[in-house]
């Protein structure tokens, strides 16, 4: 199974992000008492720091995750390359892209293999949600 990753290019490489469990616990040790989510929406030297960490993190699991499916190791991002290279834009990317990657982390896929699928109701719903042609 491939983890869902969020793909995001920061300091020059592409890194995918991915909150699994791992990273939930790793993050939490980060964060301590603070708020996951008070963290990405401040903007302060201090919060930075535990951003950068935080996204470090998603980019570790990420990488491990695709590299166990099958994908080519990427280079890790390092809290100290984050710090010192990534500029102001790329911070607000950044943040979008962590919080689209906790945000499917969080999320669950139930799908329940014994549920009949009744094939001509998807074609009639697939054939009514067809665009009408224009004239």
């Amino acid at each position: 199974m491939l983890i869902k990753t969020v793909e995001c290019n920061l300091i020059g490489k592409k890194i995918h992000l991915a909150y699994t469990v791992n990273a939930m616990f790793d993050i939490n040790d980060i964060l301590g008492e603070k708020d996951l989510f008070d963290v990405l929406g401040r903007n302060d030297r201090e919060n930075f720091t535990s951003f950068c960490e935080i996204l470090s993190v998603l980019a570790e699991n990420g990488g491990q995750c695709r590299h166990e499916a099958g994908y080519s190791k990427e280079s890790m991002v390092t809290v100290k390359e984050l710090k010192s290279k990534m500029l102001p834009g790329d911070y607000l990317t950044a943040k979008s892209a962590a919080l689209q990657a906790i945000t499917m982390g969080l999320k669950r896929e139930v799908i329940d293999e014994d549920e009949e699928i009744d094939e001509g109701l998807a074609e009639l719903e697939k054939k009514a949600n067809r665009p009408e042609p224009a004239s």
